[in-house]
């Protein structure tokens, strides 16, 4: 079970810094459309980008303290055992 934790949370830790470099990547192109009645209409989406970006960062944090913290990285995470669970898990 500890080990299935570990997986998860390191999904999780990978998957919010996705969705986080994803979120800059929209803000940087959405603040270069060069029309600025288009940008108007546009700024409450990057508003919404940059605080998804914001509670991403934190995710990333938390399940990094979490990766760093469990069991499995004190013992043996590779062993058979992790290795199948985290491919059930995927």
């Amino acid at each position: 079970m500890k080990r299935a934790l570990t997986i998860f949370i390191g999904f999780i830790h990978d998957f919010a810094a996705g969705i986080w470099a994803a979120t800059v990547l929209a803000v940087y192109w959405l603040d270069r459309v060069p029309e600025v009645s288009l940008k108007i209409v546009l700024s409450g989406l990057m508003k919404e980008f940059f605080y998804i970006g914001l509670i991403c960062i934190g995710i990333v944090f938390l399940a990094g303290a979490g990766r760093t913290f469990t069991y499995a990285y004190v013992g043996d995470v590779y062993g058979a055992d992790a290795e199948r669970t985290r491919r059930k898990m995927l």
